[in-house]
């Protein structure tokens, strides 16, 4: 699979997530395809077809969760560090009161210049609220880390009774406003999930700086953490529950099963 033109198209749907435009690439189309085709064969044990993803897989994969969901089949979903538009402030060091104080004002701002300048958004369909898909991420992948900030962020503007706010900004595309590209589905524009954050810290023994920084990043990004059975390492996992419209719901540990 590691070619040339692999990579190449790799980039070229990377540079699709920045600017919220997968759901235009050939590889999501081919995706849904896939998907219809296979339903065709299975069409009455819909339960049985599950959809999972890695990396730029899982952000094909949440897009065709969310587009079957509304075409009436809320498939069963799983996705790994799906990449994400929005900047890291998770992955930045401080209190998480000041994160959310700057994530409230960022969704001011572009709630204010989606009213000011007619901005194209992206609304939150009702009809994909009860599907939850499984969203597995590291605070130390910079490629996922804000999902974690974004989906608990939802349930604090809930306790606010600020769900609508949020809603609205959340759907604001700032990129459509600067490139003028027509807006996309962004990956993140979630209503609801169950989000399982790994915790534990990737170390790695080398005094080259360059090395040491991606081989942290190629661990804490890696599929391969969440198969580890190893007990210890399962008990720095959280979850949290996002749901639409509700208050804060209690983080508890995963069990090691």
């Amino acid at each position: 699979m590691l070619k040339f033109k692999t990579w190449r198209k790799d980039l070229e749907e990377d540079l699709r997530c920045l600017f919220n435009n997968l759901s235009n690439g050939t590889r999501f189309k081919h995706a849904i395809q896939t998907i219809e085709t296979v339903l065709e064969k299975h069409s009455t044990k819909k339960t049985s077809v599950w959809l999972t993803g890695h990396s730029l897989g899982a952000g094909i994969a949440l897009l065709a969760g969310k587009t079957m969901t509304k075409r009436g089949f809320p498939l069963e979903t799983y996705v790994f560090s799906p990449p994400i538009s929005s900047i890291p402030l998770e992955r930045l060091s401080g209190l998480d009161v000041v994160k959310d104080i700057f994530r409230f004002a960022e969704c001011i701002f572009k709630v204010t210049l989606s009213v000011l300048f007619d901005l194209k958004t992206k609304a939150d369909d009702s009809r994909i609220a009860k599907w939850i898909p499984y969203v597995y991420v590291n605070p130390s992948d910079i490629v996922c880390a804000e999902y974690i900030g974004l989906l608990k962020h939802k349930n604090v503007m809930a306790d606010f009774g600020l769900s609508e706010f949020e809603i609205l900004g959340a759907g604001v595309s700032i990129r459509s406003l600067v490139f003028g590209d027509e807006i996309g589905e962004p990956i993140q524009l979630l209503s609801s999930a169950d989000m399982t954050v790994n915790k534990n810290k990737p170390n790695v023994e080398t005094n080259n700086m360059l090395k040491k920084w991606w081989y942290k990043f190629k661990k804490a990004h890696a599929l391969a953490q969440w198969w580890d059975p190893n007990p210890d390492l399962r008990a720095n996992w959280e979850t949290h529950s996002i749901r639409p419209s509700i208050p804060c719901l209690d983080m508890e540990p995963t069990s090691s099963s």
